[in-house]
């Protein structure tokens, strides 16, 4: 039987992605990688556990580089010789607020690019969910619980249910980044 990885993406920028193998009792982490804007493009940085901490990377200023760098962290997760894993994807979805139109209309075209890449390569179809979907199912928060609030639950909440990710906030930092993309995978694990 192939074994399975499941990513989950936090867009924008700063974003985050985070790759989970199922395991039993609780998921683990694979490979968590964070990425933030600067003049030249985005700096990436990545965790893999066992204290293997990842370069920075400067990607060029296209947000199809990030598909791509997340392409290559998933293959990295591949050994040598044998079948890739079954690659699960999930995203969080945008969501589009009347007082904030283009902020929504820039991520939305940032994920599409983002996403097209990794499911052309992948051959999968990417799940989409809303942050208050997400974070109602696993952090039980209400819809309308404030962002500020969601976020925080989220750095809180999200380690304890995932193995290595308290390692992967100490070593990339405590970005809600990573532990909503961390949230968005462990989502689509448990569908």
């Amino acid at each position: 039987m192939t074994s399975s990885l499941t990513l989950g993406v936090d867009p924008g920028s700063p974003g985050a992605a985070v790759f989970l193998r199922s395991a039993s009792p609780r998921p683990r982490l694979a490979l968590a990688l964070r990425w933030s804007a600067n003049r030249r493009g985005y700096l990436l940085r990545g965790y893999r556990p066992g204290g293997e901490g990842l370069e920075e990377a400067q990607l060029r200023g296209v947000d199809s580089a990030l598909g791509d760098a997340i392409l290559t962290g998933y293959r990295s997760l591949c050994p040598l010789g044998a079948a890739a894993p079954r690659l699960r994807l999930a995203c969080e979805d945008v969501f589009a607020h009347p007082k904030n139109a283009r902020t929504a209309i820039v991520l939305a075209r940032m994920t599409g690019c983002l996403m097209t890449r990794i499911e052309i390569a992948s051959g999968e179809q990417t799940a989409y969910t809303l942050a208050s979907s997400w974070r109602a199912q696993l952090l039980r928060l209400r819809a309308n619980t404030p962002r500020e609030q969601a976020k925080r639950a989220s750095l809180q909440y999200l380690p304890p249910l995932i193995e290595g990710l308290e390692e992967a906030l100490q070593a990339l930092g405590r970005y809600d980044h990573v532990t909503d993309a961390a949230g968005v995978a462990l989502w689509r694990v448990r569908q």
